[in-house]
């Protein structure tokens, strides 16, 4: 019975690392893109205020979520006590500001170029 718990145990610990290492899959269609994963969401082209190339903050302070070593994934906490969403693992980053809430994605020059070209000019 205790080997039983154990490996249970075991198993469910690596499966749980398997799943916050492995790179978030980012879907693209006309409308949005649907970041995929237990952290994962949908977020509307016309929601996205501003988009920008940046290097992966180096301070960021887990609030919920999965973190080891630079995968990161889950709301995070910026250094001006500011919440965003990140699902990234490189060291060179997306930051996605939308009205409701802020994203750090993974950086893709296709990604960026996309995003960028849906951006509705905002007054």
């Amino acid at each position: 019975m205790v080997l039983f718990i154990g490996g249970t145990t075991i198993i469910a610990v690596a499966f749980s690392i398997y799943i916050g290492i492995k790179p978030a899959n980012i879907d693209t269609n006309a409308e949005y893109l649907k970041i995929e994963g237990p952290y994962g969401e949908t977020l509307y082209y016309t929601d996205i205020v501003e988009v920008k190339k940046i290097p992966k903050p180096k301070f960021l302070k887990k609030v919920e979520g999965f973190q080891l070593g630079e995968n990161k994934k889950g709301l995070f906490e910026l250094k001006n006590n500011q919440l965003v969403r990140v699902i990234s693992k490189k060291d060179t980053c997306l930051f996605l500001i939308t009205e409701n809430e802020n994203y750090i994605i993974d950086y893709d020059k296709d990604l960026y170029a996309l995003i960028k070209s849906k951006l509705i000019p905002r007054q």
